[in-house]
């Protein structure tokens, strides 16, 4: 299992030792124990290139930093809901949902840290009858039943301005879980889960 990644509007990075309580994926666990390290903006001279430019861009003029805070505090999560299920829940409600970052392409927003997840029991069965593994091969209605947006927001509420691709090794069809609240803006149509914790498997 990888690291479980959180993201600030902060303008600073953080990242979390791994916890030495950990249990095999399952079992319940403690919360993890979170340790802050700082670390400089990007620039051309970065010291880290291979975390940083991942979590950021590899644009070298960028100076802007992300926060991103690591725990193990996830696993064994009760009442995990299938993406068809949190999309039922309403503004401010907090629910924790499993897929797979997976939909409609790019399923990751360019600009901010937005992405999509769907049912991949749902969405991957469709596409093997079909033998094409595109979600453009999944009925319509299927596909928007079965999946939603979830974003990484700031204290203010509003989606960090970067996109979320490649933070801690997040890609397409990873499997998740994740514990959030439903945007206050979302809709049935179109709902948003803003995340608190995600787990990525």
């Amino acid at each position: 299992m990888k690291n479980i990644l959180f993201l600030t509007g902060n303008d600073e990075r953080q990242k979390v030792e791994r916890n030495p309580t950990f249990q095999q994926k399952g079992v319940p666990m403690h919360t993890a124990h979170l340790i802050t390290l700082t670390i400089a903006a990007i620039s051309v001279m970065g010291c880290n290139p291979k975390e940083t430019v991942n979590a950021l861009t590899s644009d070298q003029n960028v100076t802007q930093q992300m926060a991103v805070r690591f725990a193990e505090n996830m696993v064994g999560l009760p009442r995990a809901l299938v993406v068809s299920d949190a999309r039922k829940a309403a503004p401010g409600d907090k629910v924790t949902v499993k897929g797979a970052v997976i939909g409609d392409e790019p399923v990751f927003s360019k600009n901010i840290a937005s992405f999509t997840i769907g049912d991949p029991a749902q969405l991957l069965t469709n596409m093997k009858e079909r033998g094409v593994w595109s979600t453009g091969t999944v009925p319509v209605e299927i596909r928007k039943n079965n999946t939603m947006t979830v974003q990484f927001v700031d204290d203010q509420g509003q989606p960090i301005k970067h996109s979320a691709k490649g933070v801690n090794g997040l890609k397409e069809r990873d499997a998740v879980i994740i514990t959030g609240t439903i945007d206050p803006h979302s809709t049935p149509e179109n709902p948003v889960l803003n995340i608190e914790s995600i787990v990525v498997e």
